[in-house]
């Protein structure tokens, strides 16, 4: 346990889970493809930014709002670029409604991208504004 009552894997998991979460689409899209390099690219983005953040946790124990807000962010970011780049490709394959690879499907991704960042938004706010306090 750390001194304010959390425990490091629970914070260590929830970042897991926001990078895990957040890329899974991505490496879905590119098995979907058929292209090992956006899958490849994705599994290293996700270990990547997860290593990352667990080190930037290990430094900051106490800013781990800020720092869930912070990898919220990145993951937004880092899925715009993938929908920028796959999105033409994912378009020209035909609908299947058993695997969920459909242009509804598809286009459901961007509210989902911008109620993410509006949360990772208010996360690292609540955590710079309860610091200031």
């Amino acid at each position: 346990m750390t001194e304010d009552g959390r425990s490091r894997w629970g914070v260590l998991g929830s970042l897991g889970g926001a990078v895990l979460g957040g890329l899974t689409w991505v490496g879905v899209a590119g098995v979907t493809l058929h292209d090992g390099l956006v899958v490849s690219s994705a599994v290293l983005a996700a270990v990547g930014l997860w290593s990352v953040a667990a080190a930037a946790y290990a430094r900051f124990p106490t800013r781990a709002l800020g720092l869930l807000g912070a990898v919220i962010l990145a993951v937004v970011l880092i899925d715009w670029i993938y929908l920028l780049l796959l999105l033409p490709r994912l378009a020209e394959l035909p609908t299947y409604p058993w695997v969920g690879t459909s242009q509804a499907s598809i286009r459901a991704i961007r509210p989902a991208l911008v109620a993410a960042s509006v949360a990772g938004g208010a996360f690292v706010t609540i955590d710079v504004l309860r610091r200031r306090s």
